[in-house]
């Protein structure tokens, strides 16, 4: 589960970044148009990636919380990708669409070792869910063996 976390970290940290160096180099051209979707665009983007940063966090640390949170932002992670892409392709700039392409395939891949690993017996982080101090990780329902 580290894996995940890390890759969550990396990817949320990077998107802030890369936000941030656009914007301060004047590379949004739809702000300077005055285009009032691409505030709401970016409000999703760092959102995102908020989430994704607090998810990676949870996930490295092995809360019990962790796979809910990080569920949430591997969805919006996937949702970005594949609009992401939209906008490369509308652009014409093929790299750029198969750049998120990796990034949503990368998705579905942590998304699967995550629930994979939280699923009732299984353990949580690298730890079981009795040893993480939970009924059954984030179920509610307590594990075979584990104490109330």
């Amino acid at each position: 589960m580290a894996r995940v976390g890390w890759f969550l970290l990396v990817v949320g940290i990077g998107i802030a970044a890369v936000w941030a160096l656009l914007l301060t180099t004047g590379q949004v051209p739809e702000v300077a148009e005055a285009r009032v979707d691409i505030w709401f665009h970016l409000a999703a983007e760092l959102l995102t990636a908020a989430v994704l940063i607090v998810a990676g966090l949870l996930v490295l640390r092995r809360t019990a919380r962790a796979s809910l949170v990080a569920g949430v932002a591997l969805g919006a992670l996937g949702y970005t990708a594949v609009n992401s892409a939209g906008y490369y392709a509308e652009a014409g700039d093929w790299p750029g669409v198969g750049m998120f392409g990796v990034i949503a395939v990368a998705t579905i891949f942590a998304g699967h070792r995550l629930f994979a690993s939280s699923r009732p017996g299984a353990e949580v982080g690298d730890r079981t869910a009795a040893e993480a101090g939970t009924p059954d990780g984030d179920r509610g329902v307590l594990s075979p063996g584990a104490r109330p």
